[in-house]
């Protein structure tokens, strides 16, 4: 005799208290409570501690549910409990039923008024199944927090990296106006150069002709000329210190433009870097989010079985924990 057999036989209603015994065959339609008729079929004669009464109280039968153990094991998981509990709450809501039916009793000595919890085996397996189910229940719940937390801590890398990005991105930026700043320069500096060698040729020219018409009048050469020779030989000696300054500054600036090329080309290589990583952080996070999302479900699929306690709660009677 399995678990449905079992409930096929000995249908009744726990609303109405069905361990208190028979009500009264005189008593209202209200006060009845409902319960199902036997199927046309013999009432089998078990052994146990349970006692099994008929309307007309003609016969007593003990039933004993311990070699329906093994299969209330292999039955009473999270889908078996809820349809056991759905249909405990579909034969509550049947009409009166004709006269043959039986009444489980709640204890074993048959008070009525007794308000002791049902004792079967069927009722103590189904306590030990919803511990079991508030344990996998806080179990799951600890996962799903610790991932919550793991997608918490990703989220913040991925802030951190994204603000650091950021700040390479306006290094960079910094640096490039450096660069165009100094390279404006150089063409400036190129300019003047070009400027200056053209009025040293122009100073050479000069003194070229300067020696010629010095050879024409080597007897008489007038004090100006000579003052005029003299300067201009200071102005080409200033001209050649202040090309080699020029050529010093350009070579300067070419060594700090070769560092800011550098400098650029490392800034740029550590933001691919940081960008890969910052990939990388957010398919995590994505894993992240999805094995959570699964949590989840499970989770409101754990919860979703256990509503069921306050349900079995209320129709066994049991204590409040």
């Amino acid at each position: 005799m399995d678990l449905e057999d079992f409930d096929n036989s000995f249908d009744y209603d726990l609303s109405f208290g069905g361990h208190e015994g028979v009500q009264s065959r005189h008593s209202s339609q209200s006060d009845r409570p409902r319960i199902q008729p036997l199927p046309n079929k013999p009432i089998k004669q078990l052994t146990g501690s349970t006692s099994v009464r008929r309307k007309n109280s003609s016969a007593i039968t003990s039933a004993s549910f311990s070699q329906n153990r093994r299969t209330e094991q292999r039955t009473c998981m999270s889908g078996d409990l809820k349809q056991l509990l759905d249909r405990i709450r579909t034969k509550a809501n049947n009409d009166v039923p004709s006269d043959d039916y039986v009444v489980i009793s709640g204890n074993h000595n048959g008070n009525r008024d007794s308000k002791k919890p049902y004792g079967t085996a069927e009722v103590h397996m189904m306590k030990v199944k919803l511990r079991m189910q508030e344990n996998e229940v806080d179990k799951v719940a600890k996962e799903a927090a610790m991932s919550l937390q793991d997608s918490e801590r990703a989220s913040a890398q991925v802030e951190v990296l994204a603000k650091n990005i950021k700040n390479c991105n306006a290094y960079d930026l910094h640096q490039n106006q450096k660069l165009q700043a100094c390279l404006k320069q150089i063409g400036n500096i190129r300019k003047q150069n070009a400027q200056l060698e053209k009025e040293v040729d122009r100073l050479k020219r000069e003194v070229v002709a300067m020696g010629r018409d010095e050879e024409k009048n080597r007897m008489g050469v007038a004090l100006p000329e000579i003052d005029s020779t003299c300067r201009l030989a200071a102005i080409n000696e200033g001209v050649k210190k202040e090309t080699l300054q020029v050529m010093e500054d350009n070579e300067k600036l070419q060594e700090s433009n070769r560092k800011a090329q550098q400098t650029l080309l490392n800034a740029r290589r550590r933001d691919q870097l940081e960008c890969k990583r910052f990939m990388a952080l957010i398919h995590k996070r994505e894993v992240l989010l999805q094995h959570t999302r699964s949590e989840r479900e499970h989770l409101e699929g754990v919860r979703s079985l256990h509503i069921a306690e306050p349900e079995l709660r209320k129709f066994f009677q049991w204590p409040e924990a």
